[in-house]
């Protein structure tokens, strides 16, 4: 029986700032605005 995989916001996160192909101020502003529409709060970010 198959399944699907979800990842959480943060992960999602985790795994572009990993990559290292995304532009950082791409980055910084998926963090903004995740913060700003609560999809993670500020401790989730210091793990």
């Amino acid at each position: 029986m198959g399944g699907y995989r979800v990842t959480t916001p943060v992960r999602t996160l985790y795994d572009i700032v990993n990559c290292a192909r995304i532009a950082e101020e791409h980055i910084f502003q998926a963090v903004r605005e995740g913060l700003s529409r609560g999809m993670y709060p500020p401790r989730d970010l210091a793990k």
